[in-house]
């Protein structure tokens, strides 16, 4: 899958089907919307693609109540490729692209530049400016300019929409198991190994650490706390256990930029640089703020002991990440 920072000029002789949305999480609703486009381009000749916006429209409206991030920009990225799409563009949503008027919006992107003979998007898409425009608007217009328009219902399971926000709930309440289901596979956070401040290897358990959402983004992981994890990356075919703590660290004096850190119960090692994914497995505990260095590492110590039951370990000497 081609990947595009912005919104390109395709070729004259293209013929794109292009999905629309945020797609955060791309849950079985995303997913199926996805395959379904990608149906329909591979019987008419297109190319399936998904146009998706970074940030969050309402990241760029209003920061402080944007919702939380389901999804690292790389697990989307993988998540939209493993549905068949051959061309993601990231279009920056900025003061210019919510200025656009819906018909604006359809000529400049969809049919000067991206060619698209079929889009589709799901039955609560907005778009145009102050988002007043819909999927009825969309069909209209659209048909103007020759491209078909397809608005998916959501998918429903248990009797409930599929949805980012059902996702986002289940993330909150750390129920991995409703997460999964909703996403029809574990819930997962990949990413490049960095350098923290070494505050774990201080204390003795130090840690791989990820950046849960791009550098100045205000919204939140949806997911935050204390967990059993697994972790690949590290050994070729091969998933370590470990604990991670996702959160802004309260019990280190706490900062507005989250973090992941995972500490490896029975690996250590240098993996600055590596590609890796973090399971979750099961919620230990939430964040919380100790009184003093001494009750935080017994804190650790329990995490880990914990994490290794669930794992079948041994239960011996071993770490968890500061939270």
């Amino acid at each position: 899958m081609q990947v595009y920072r912005g919104i390109p000029y395709l070729p004259g002789e293209v013929r794109a089907a292009v999905a629309i949305g945020n797609f955060d999480g791309v849950h079985l609703g995303h997913q199926a919307l996805l395959r379904s486009l990608c149906s329909h381009a591979a019987s008419h000749g297109e190319i399936p693609c998904a146009l998706t916006f970074e940030p969050h429209s309402k990241e760029f409206f209003a920061p402080e109540k944007a919702p939380c991030r389901i999804s690292t920009l790389r697990d989307k990225t993988d998540a939209i490729a493993s549905c068949g799409i051959e061309k993601l563009f990231f279009a920056h949503f900025s003061g210019r692209m919510a200025s656009l008027s819906a018909e604006q919006f359809v000529k400049e992107i969809l049919v000067d530049r991206l060619h698209a003979s079929f889009v589709t998007v799901g039955s609560n898409f907005t778009f145009g400016q102050d988002g007043k425009a819909g999927p009825d608007d969309l069909v209209r217009i659209g048909a103007k300019y020759g491209i078909e328009v397809s608005a998916k219902d959501l998918i429903v399971k248990d009797n409930e929409n599929i949805s980012s926000t059902r996702l986002r709930a289940a993330l909150a309440a750390g129920d991995l198991k409703e997460a999964e289901r909703l996403l029809g596979r574990p819930y997962c956070m990949s990413g490049r190994v960095v350098h923290g401040e070494h505050l774990g290897h201080t204390l003795g358990f130090p840690t791989l650490n990820l950046r849960p959402v791009p550098p100045g983004c205000h919204a939140q992981p949806a997911l935050t706390g204390v967990f059993a994890v697994m972790v690949s990356g590290i050994v070729p075919g091969k998933e370590l256990p470990g604990v991670t703590s996702l959160g802004n660290r309260p019990s280190i004096g706490g900062n507005l930029q989250f973090t992941c850190e995972t500490n490896l119960l029975d690996w250590t090692g240098d993996a600055y640089g590596k590609l890796i994914r973090v399971r979750f497995v099961e919620k230990l505990r939430d964040n919380k703020r100790f009184s003093d260095l001494d009750e935080l590492i017994a804190a650790i110590h329990n995490d880990a002991i914990r994490a290794r039951r669930i794992f079948g370990l041994s239960i011996e000497a071993g770490g968890a990440p500061v939270a």
